[in-house]
């Protein structure tokens, strides 16, 4: 039985502020990573994934400058190892 997987990743770099910080705001930047399945997931709905991400940050408070696109990587994880490093009941 095959226990290795390959995961494909993308990660997007988000540009944003914090609107209850007193001016001047810092930018700040924050990477986040979404597998392929996921982003293919969201095309099928039809769903832009940097909106997605904009209005994820938006809701928390901040103020979204510029979602970026960034690398593809992919990781290959071995799934018995994932198996007994999870938590049981």
């Amino acid at each position: 039985m095959k226990n290795l997987k390959t995961i494909n990743m993308t990660g997007y770099v988000v540009e944003y502020v914090d609107l209850r910080q007193s001016k001047p705001r810092t930018v700040n930047k924050e990477t986040v990573v979404l597998d392929a399945e996921t982003i293919r997931a969201a095309d099928v709905i039809g769903v832009n994934v940097t909106d997605h991400i904009k209005r994820y940050f938006e809701k928390g408070g901040y103020s979204v400058i510029s979602v970026t696109k960034g690398d593809k990587r992919e990781a290959v994880v071995d799934l018995k190892e994932l198996y007994r490093g999870a938590v049981g009941d």
